[in-house]
């Protein structure tokens, strides 16, 4: 309850900040200060084919107009292609340092002896984020996120943005300034948000996105359509960020996936008819909602 309370403060000084500031992003870009800025992202690119088609589809058609892909992933090959050949689209590098499905593991570009910290007795990514938190280290997770952006970029990817699968990247102080020089190398900006140590509030240069949204298991389990929509209509002025997980509740995602599990194929396959809906596009016109991507920033 008293972390609910503090997050509540928080959230309110930060949404004064961003329509008052002199520095709000809104006001950097060009918009007025009470402009809704809102990116809808989708995470996991290059997961499986599933969760390629359907992404690629819900930015076509629907309301998604951002991404990042996972480079160690099976399908990573096939949306590299894709985004290789659709330099346009808002993609990033969703940084993956965690292996969390148990029929469906990956291990890191790096040889398990370079990243021994990072890894399982098996080879794999480590499953859990407690068990990451509790033994990666600071210079392990640095050369593979390295070697992740590289593989990135060597094939074609005209990459927007660095982000973290499961935000592994936000374990400890020292993981954080890692992931931040990385976006300086490579001059990219990285998701920050003001939930983070106050130290990251007070860097120059860096984008910090003032609201980010994604769904729990507890909004899973009340409709995540009912979810959706109480977050397009709270949305407030400054910069927000709503993360979504879309692909189809086919036979790949269900053997990947099984069950009602979080974040799982029937998960997936919500998000994706909720984000081409027509509800969704009437929802944000409503709401004054103006769509921006990370290449705008």
């Amino acid at each position: 309850m008293k972390k609910k309370a503090i997050k509540s403060i928080k959230q309110a000084y930060w949404n004064i900040h961003s329509l008052l500031s002199s520095r709000s992003i809104q006001k950097r870009l060009g918009y007025q200060r009470k402009t809704k800025l809102l990116m809808i992202h989708a995470d996991d690119m290059g997961i499986s084919a599933s969760e390629n088609a359907a992404t690629i589809e819900a930015m076509q058609r629907g309301m998604v107009n951002s991404g990042s892909v996972m480079v160690p992933c099976p399908g990573f090959d096939e949306m590299a292609k894709y985004l290789s050949d659709h330099k346009d689209t808002d993609a990033g590098i969703h940084l993956t340092l965690t292996s969390e499905w148990a029929l469906y593991k990956w291990r890191p570009l790096l040889p398990s002896n370079e990243v021994s910290t990072i890894i399982d007795k098996d080879g794999f990514l480590l499953s859990e984020k407690a068990q990451f938190n509790k033994s990666a280290d600071a210079d392990d997770v640095e050369k593979e996120c390295r070697a992740q952006i590289n593989k990135a970029i060597d094939a074609g990817i005209n990459l927007t943005h660095i982000d973290s699968h499961m935000y592994s990247a936000f374990s400890n102080s020292e993981i954080l300034k890692k992931y931040i020089s990385l976006g300086k190398e490579f001059r990219l900006p990285v998701l920050l948000t003001h939930e983070l140590p106050l130290w990251v509030n007070k860097l120059n240069e860096v984008v910090i996105v003032d609201r980010l949204y994604c769904a729990e298991q507890s909004d899973y389990d009340k409709g995540l359509s009912d979810y959706y929509r109480k977050v397009l209509k709270s949305i407030r002025p400054g910069l927000s960020c709503l993360l979504v997980h879309v692909a189809f509740n086919d036979q790949e995602m269900r053997r990947i996936m099984p069950g009602k599990a979080g974040f799982g194929a029937e998960w997936r396959q919500a998000d994706f008819d909720f984000f081409t809906s027509d509800e969704c596009r009437q929802l944000l016109k409503k709401n004054n909602i103006q769509l921006i991507t990370w290449r705008e920033t």
